[in-house]
């Protein structure tokens, strides 16, 4: 059992309709002067926007989404801020990268090193992924991504200065995706894709929809959606796994849901609870496949679609919150919201990757 990690920092909570317009001006911390042509989105969304000529904003969206306001441009650092709905500065600063002469320290590695495609592969196949939608997939401005292999660990490192330009041909997205860390383990050998022990990327992504209203593109995202983790979460949220053929298996056999996943309400959410006879001795053989850093294990379950398509699913948390939409949040005793990913996804739910990415605003 290989263990996927897949932060995406975009499964939060998703509110009523309405309509809310955000305004803003953006200036060089340094120089004090406006920026133009600055990228201001909702993260995972396709909420997005340019500044004008004097560095201004106006941006528009008719749900609540608890999600951040991302501010990039090309040579400066990132801004987020999160719950944009409550309000943000009306000015924002955005400060310059820093340019670092970087120090190659060549491997002592004698065997032979892979080429830059080889390790391009190696790293789409697990960004990007191997499904139908995968496939079509294209990325714009591949040059521009940095790889790493570190032959003495077999770990692959990824990182891109500029966000990486995703064209989707088959669910017609553009997708911007500001890529904040990426690595995958090998078992050794050879080190492709068949012999991953782990992998996980993180970052911020902004969609622009090329497919509004075509049929064929609504029942492509449509069918994409149904095989989601935010599919099986919205049900997890609903009590209706059993009526859209998810079962539950525990130590392979069969299990309710009531049972291994309590569901309460919470005003706009859904808490779900792990209860205590689930929690995993860290010496557990069933947890070998994983990577969990001594972390305490609260809960693990194999979950079969109507298609016997299995999944695996790691809770490395007591509880943690679901919206109406089947989008994820954890939240401290404070209240506060938390961004490490606690519940983790392998087998088919977890293989899914950017390939297979809807926005944070779809429905079906």
């Amino acid at each position: 059992m290989k263990e996927i990690i897949i932060t995406l920092f975009l499964f939060l909570n998703v509110g009523y309709l309405y309509s809310q317009t955000i305004t803003g001006k953006i200036y060089d911390n340094t120089t004090k002067e406006p920026i133009p042509e600055v990228s201001v989105y909702l993260n995972g969304t396709t909420y997005n926007t340019m500044t004008n000529s004097k560095g201004e904003f106006e941006l528009t969206f008719d749900k609540i989404i608890n999600t951040d306001l991302v501010i990039s441009r090309v040579g400066y650092n990132v801004i987020s801020i999160p719950n944009p709905h409550d309000g943000i500065p009306e000015r924002i600063f955005l400060t310059q990268k820093t340019v670092l002469d970087e120090v190659i320290v060549e491997p002592k590695y004698k065997g032979r090193k892979f080429t830059r495609r080889e390790l391009l592969n190696m790293f789409q196949n697990q960004f990007i992924g191997s499904s139908k939608s995968a496939r079509l997939c294209k990325i714009k401005n591949e040059k521009e991504i940095k790889l790493f292999y570190d032959y003495d660990e077999n770990i692959l490192i990824a990182q891109c200065d500029n966000p990486i330009i995703i064209e989707n041909k088959y669910l017609k997205y553009t997708i911007n995706f500001n890529l904040l860390s990426f690595h995958v383990k090998y078992s050794g050998g050879t080190g492709f894709w068949r012999g991953v022990i782990s992998s996980g990327f993180a970052g911020t992504s902004s969609f622009i929809d090329q497919g509004k209203n075509k049929k064929d593109i609504i029942k492509r995202r449509k069918e994409i959606y149904n095989e989601s983790r935010e599919f099986f979460l919205k049900n997890v949220a609903n009590n209706t796994l059993k009526e859209v053929g998810f079962n539950f298996y525990l130590n392979g056999f069969p299990v309710s849901q009531e049972r291994v996943l309590i569901v309460t309400d919470t005003l706009s959410m859904k808490k779900v609870t792990i209860p205590p006879f689930l929690n995993v001795d860290p010496d557990d053989e069933s947890i070998a496949g994983f990577d969990f850093k001594d972390q305490k294990v609260y809960g693990l379950l194999t979950v079969a679609d109507k298609n016997k398509k299995q999944s695996q699913i790691a809770f490395l948390t007591e509880y943690f919150f679901i919206d109406r939409f089947g989008n994820i949040s954890y939240l401290d005793e404070d209240g506060e919201r938390q961004y490490e990913e606690k519940v983790l996804f392998s087998g088919s739910i977890g293989n899914m990757r950017a390939g297979d990415m809807l926005p944070l605003d779809y429905e079906p």
